[in-house]
């Protein structure tokens, strides 16, 4: 009983030893479960309000790919006329996001991979009726396309990894 409690203290003296000369890191792990917990209420109240809107049944993404039902689109443009305006206002303020970093939005010019990846992401919406929000908001609910789609993501995670190390490892980009 002896030998197992100085074995177990040992992690918990070197983060302490590592967070003491700066306290960032302490400061950081205090700073994590709360936003962690934030994070998980929206996701929560999000997937709900898919649900609850409709936005995660297939059948009206097919409408609205279809141009007969201009609901989702609706909601895209609300979402770019309060955003943009929000995100470009805070960034123009120099305000910190709630780790104490620089709010900073990454601007590059559009590159085939961004191409790639949108005709990839769009065809896969188009034939599910589906995208990675009401995906999980599906699965959750017990439905098996949500199930198969979210397969599908994890899928494409893995290809994606896999060609990025084969493209590292030849050498290429």
């Amino acid at each position: 009983m002896t030998a197992t409690a100085p074995a177990a203290a040992a992690p918990v003296a070197l983060i302490a030893a590592e967070s003491t000369p700066t306290g960032s890191l302490a400061r950081r792990m205090s700073l994590l479960r709360p936003i962690n917990q934030l994070g998980l209420a929206v996701g929560l109240a999000f997937g709900l309000l898919l649900v609850l809107s409709g936005f995660a049944d297939p059948t009206v993404v097919h409408k609205m790919l279809l141009l007969q039902e201009p609901d989702l689109y609706l909601m895209f443009a609300a979402v770019m006329v309060t955003a943009v305006p929000l995100l470009w206002l805070l960034e123009r303020r120099r305000w910190r996001t709630p780790l104490g970093g620089p709010m900073e939005i990454e601007r590059q010019p559009v590159q085939r991979r961004h191409i790639l990846g949108a005709l990839t992401f769009g065809t896969g919406w188009a034939i599910a009726g589906t995208c990675p929000g009401p995906a999980l908001a599906n699965t959750m609910g017990g439905h098996v396309l949500g199930g198969a789609v979210v397969a599908g993501l994890f899928c494409g995670l893995l290809l994606r990894e896999w060609v990025t190390a084969r493209t590292a490892a030849s050498g290429g980009a």
